[in-house]
C-alpha cells in the first residue's frame, strides 16, 4: 500500500494517517520514473519513460499540461523550491551506461 506508482502506469496519492487512497492520476503511457509535489502542495509533477512530463492538480487530480521530450526517456522531474523561480520545473533525461572512467 505504500507504492506511489505501480506498473499500471498510474500515480496514487494516499492519506498517510488513514491509508486511504485519495487520488489516482491516469494518463502516462509508460512506467513512472518520478513524482513530486510543489512546495505549496497544489500541483504534482510526474515523469515517465514514455518521454513525457505531466503536471497535475493535486486537489482534484486533473491533468493540467503535458511536456514532451521526443525520443528521450525522462528519469526525473521536480519543481523549483527557491521561491524565486516558482514557475519552473527541472527534468533529467535517462542516459544509458556507457562505461567506466578511471585516471
Amino acid at each position: 500500500m505504500n507504492d506511489l506508482s505501480e506498473s499500471d502506469k498510474t500515480i496514487k496519492v494516499w492519506d498517510i494517517y488513514s491509508g486511504i487512497e485519495l487520488l489516482i492520476l491516469r494518463g502516462h503511457e509508460g512506467e513512472i520514473s518520478s513524482v513530486a509535489f510543489s512546495k505549496d502542495g497544489v500541483r504534482i509533477v510526474s515523469s515517465t519513460y514514455d518521454t513525457t512530463v505531466r503536471m497535475w492538480d493535486a486537489v482534484i487530480g486533473e491533468e493540467l499540461t503535458t511536456f514532451f521530450r521526443r525520443g528521450r526517456m525522462v528519469s526525473s522531474a521536480a519543481f523549483s523550491l527557491d521561491g524565486k523561480t516558482k514557475n519552473r520545473i527541472v527534468t533529467s533525461l535517462y542516459c544509458e551506461f556507457l562505461g567506466t572512467y578511471s585516471h
